[in-house]
């Protein structure tokens, strides 16, 4: 799943401190390099760069930015996990509704691959509100199919398959229905 970009003008928060374009262009630029196949020298150099910009700017979006990227090259579940935790107690300060879901089913594929199964029901419950918002169709069938996993992992088959049944519903991608469906 890609993170879909959402920008917050200043206008629209006015708790953002005024970040100056330069600042803006060069943060918008690593973020984005930060977020291809890089080696690994290479990607530690702009998440170092990344990381400066955003914490220099103050920016409370740069930061969780920041905190996403690194949460997602990160090569250990533990630290993947501790920088999308920041992430997301960062996007959820700023409201926002489209990377705070993300970031909760990051965290939930986490604590799936680590068999904390209430943990994934949490975090992918958290999430599903903030969808009602913005839906994205691709995030809530994955949402409702971890929480089928999770209830299918404890033996609990009739809920399993009620979270089945609305992740096929939600999905657009016939290649997802038929993984939801070989669950089933």
């Amino acid at each position: 799943f890609s993170c879909n970009k959402q920008n917050h003008s200043k206008s629209e928060n006015p708790d953002y401190p005024k970040t100056s374009t330069q600042d803006s262009l060069l943060y918008s630029s690593l973020y984005l390099k930060a977020s291809e196949n890089l080696e690994k020298d290479s990607l530690n150099l702009i998440l170092n760069k990344l990381k400066k910009v955003a914490f220099k700017s103050n920016n409370p979006k740069y930061i969780a930015g920041y905190h996403l990227q690194k949460g997602a090259t990160s090569t250990s579940l533990d630290s993947s996990y501790l920088y999308f935790q920041k992430a997301k107690d960062q996007f959820t300060k700023l409201k926002d509704s489209v990377r705070t879901p993300y970031v909760l089913l990051k965290l939930s594929e986490i604590a799936m691959e680590n068999y904390d199964y209430d943990l994934v029901q949490s975090l992918a419950t958290e999430a599903l509100p903030y969808l009602k918002e913005k839906p994205n169709p691709e995030y809530v069938s994955h949402l409702n199919n971890m929480i089928g996993l999770s209830f299918n992992h404890k033996r609990d088959y009739e809920n399993a398959l009620i979270y089945y049944e609305k992740a096929l519903n939600a999905s657009d991608n016939e290649l997802f229905k038929s993984i939801i469906k070989n669950n089933i």
